[in-house]
């Protein structure tokens, strides 16, 4: 078989068929193909199966044209399932194992229905632009220029309805003179709207996300999942001689790309209940991922995550009293994982992935105690070798932020597992209006509010151990220097510490 093209285009279920290969395929070929690619979309350890009734290819001038008939996708323990109808589309081999996906052709709707053949629900959709670049090496579009427009979802009982106005992503690749690739994407969607009729309604501006992917070895990552995916498919499974020389293949390989980043945001996000009141609103939010130095002896992970302008509403705010000063109305932490030993890493999740291969029942699926395991496996082996990297985990920036407060966070951690907590390194944390927050609780306290007791009594103990200053605002700080050392000890400010009623 030539390699696998099969695509699963969430909203449209766009089905494309394996291709890779030297050669130019010919629509018989290309036929076969499809109708096994379609095959494992049926099978029985698939979570949502896809089934059809006729797959049509033949010739065009640069390419061939796509026809699948009758497709539909179950989903569900309840025997729901979607009517896709007929799906066309346009393949154009551009060089050997790239293949243009275009001209797609679809319905505009979708109905669901229940495992009785009755209709609940209709999703519909208008398809402006669809061209893409399928990779067999991936199983993945590697380009992509999508738009669709009037995206409709709703439950034909009417108690449940969302939309969106438009929703489209563009993918670019390049190879560059090494022979490895760079990839950059971003998708956005706006105007969406989600409503329970009666109840409230959930809105957001814009929806929209970015990544980057450098280096990546396309070859490499085909011949490991081709590989992989063999092994996998053995009949009476793989042998240990085959699965060490699997690791041995696999190693040689550089399948990690040299560096990624993504990015996801949210921007004008709101709640509203049934009168229409806002339940919460939130200006910002964002979350990015990011690693480089993947192809090198020791990497970084990078995590950040954000939001600004959280407002409870007025309709929480008169629920929540005086306590909802205490919301978090802006967050921000920075996150990082240094000499992270990434080539060694590689090395125990291939050792582990053979060992899944030997343990794996005769559709692939194991035990939740084997999946512990494993994971002890995987773990048992990363230990020292982020021991011998000199890993740092590191928190250079973290700011929880309250109409009467904030607290302030920063540190390093090295990984070392002869210390009693794995780690030894030092947490600077300073509070700034704690004596705001323990008047507020105070006030609660006395009027009557049982909630209070606990984080009044907190707020106190916080108190009683900080270091305290005054800043350039004549504002009062207080500060926490939180260290684990590698003897087993738990200093704050230089002294012992133990958290109420637990040991040190």
């Amino acid at each position: 078989m030539r390699g696998k093209l099969l695509g699963f285009l969430a909203v449209l279920l766009v089905l494309s068929a394996p291709l890779g290969g030297a050669q130019a395929i010919d629509s018989k070929t290309l036929r076969e193909d499809i109708i096994a690619g379609l095959a494992l979309l049926a099978g029985p350890s698939v979570a949502a199966p896809v089934t059809y009734d006729e797959v049509r290819v033949w010739p065009l001038d640069k390419g061939h044209r796509v026809e699948i008939t009758g497709v539909a996708g179950q989903g569900g323990d309840q025997g729901n399932w979607a009517d896709l109808g007929d799906l066309a589309f346009s393949v154009q081999e551009t060089k050997p194992g790239y293949y243009r996906v275009y001209d797609l052709a679809v319905p505009a709707s979708v109905p669901i229905y229940d495992g009785e053949g009755n209709r609940f629900a209709l999703l519909a959709y208008e398809l402006e632009r669809f061209d893409g670049v399928w990779v067999g090496a991936l199983s993945n579009f590697l380009e992509l220029d999508l738009l669709l427009t009037d995206v409709r979802f709703g439950l034909t009982d009417g108690t449940f309805v969302l939309s969106l106005e438009r929703l489209g992503g563009v993918s670019r690749a390049q190879q560059g003179s090494n022979g490895r690739t760079d990839q950059q994407a971003k998708g956005r969607a706006t105007g969406l709207h989600a409503e329970v009729p009666g109840e409230g309604a959930f809105d957001v501006a814009e929806i929209a996300g970015e990544t980057s992917v450098t280096g990546m070895d396309l070859e490499a990552y085909a011949q490991l999942t081709q590989e992989y995916e063999a092994l996998a498919a053995r009949e009476g499974g793989a042998s240990e001689a085959d699965l060490a020389a699997f690791i041995q293949r696999m190693s040689a390989l550089n399948v990690l790309p040299g560096s990624f980043a993504e990015r996801f945001s949210v921007s004008d996000v709101r709640a509203t209940n049934a009168a229409g009141q806002t339940q919460f609103r939130l200006d910002r939010g964002e979350m990015d991922f990011a690693g480089s130095g993947l192809d090198q002896a020791l990497a970084e992970l990078r995590f950040g995550l954000k939001h600004e302008d959280l407002d409870l509403g007025e309709s929480a705010r008169a629920q929540a009293g005086p306590m909802a000063a205490l919301a978090p109305r802006n967050l921000g932490l920075v996150a990082a994982v240094e000499r992270l030993p990434a080539d060694r890493l590689w090395q125990s999740l291939l050792r582990t992935l053979a060992f899944a291969l030997m343990q794996a029942g005769p559709e692939g699926q194991m035990s939740g105690p084997m999946n512990q395991m494993l994971m002890f496996m995987l773990l048992g082996e990363a230990l020292p070798a982020l021991t011998e990297a000199g890993t740092q985990l590191k928190l250079p920036h973290f700011l929880i932020e309250s109409d009467v407060a904030a607290i302030t966070a920063e540190g390093a951690f090295d990984v070392n597992p002869a210390a009693p907590q794995g780690v030894t390194g030092a947490l600077q944390v300073a509070i700034t209006g704690l004596d705001q927050v323990i008047a507020l609780l105070e006030a609660e306290v006395n009027g009557g509010n049982p909630d209070a007791f606990g984080p009044l009594g907190m707020a106190n103990w916080l108190k009683s151990l900080a270091r305290r200053e005054t800043n350039g605002q004549s504002q009062a700080v207080d500060h926490y220097s939180l260290e684990l050392t590698a003897d087993g000890q738990t200093l704050l400010n230089g002294q012992p510490f133990a958290a109420p009623l637990m040991p040190q």
